[in-house]
């Protein structure tokens, strides 16, 4: 006959052993982990402006005018196939890591007062700040119109 074997919610142990691992590191592991969190989340965001930057700026080289929204239409030119996915999937990346940016960031501060790579945490909060206010240009209206 067939035993019933006990079920075991392996959810809850993985997060238990998740958990007994994050407790065994460190803290300079921690601070470790959370730099490289934190260089990686802020990186994103570079990324997505720095494309738009460019695309807008070979865009206006193109046209020998500066585009405005509507005037013409991003799709109209020719560099657009270059930099479209580059920037949509920058884009989605930068919009899905702000969050988790912002509480790692928070996280790091509180628990690393004393040794904070500033380089690293304000050249990533400088790349969030030029993200959202390319976001909230002209550039950005011209880009998705």
């Amino acid at each position: 006959m067939w035993r019933n074997k006990p079920h075991f919610d392996t959810t809850r142990l993985d997060i238990k052993i998740i958990n007994l691992k994050i407790n065994m590191m460190h803290s300079t592991d921690k601070a470790k982990y959370m730099n490289i969190t934190i260089l990686v989340l802020g990186s994103i965001p570079w990324i997505f402006s720095i494309s738009l930057l460019m695309f807008y700026f070979h865009a206006w080289y193109v046209l020998g005018y500066a585009p405005s929204p509507y005037s013409p239409d991003p799709a109209d030119v020719w560099v657009s196939s270059i930099y479209g996915d580059v920037i949509g999937y920058s884009f989605v990346l930068w919009f899905l890591s702000f969050i988790p940016w912002i509480v790692c960031s928070i996280i790091y501060v509180i628990n690393q007062r004393k040794a904070i790579h500033w380089k690293r945490f304000v050249g990533s909060m400088v790349g969030q700040v030029l993200a959202i206010k390319l976001i909230l240009s002209k550039i950005f209206v011209w880009f998705v119109d």
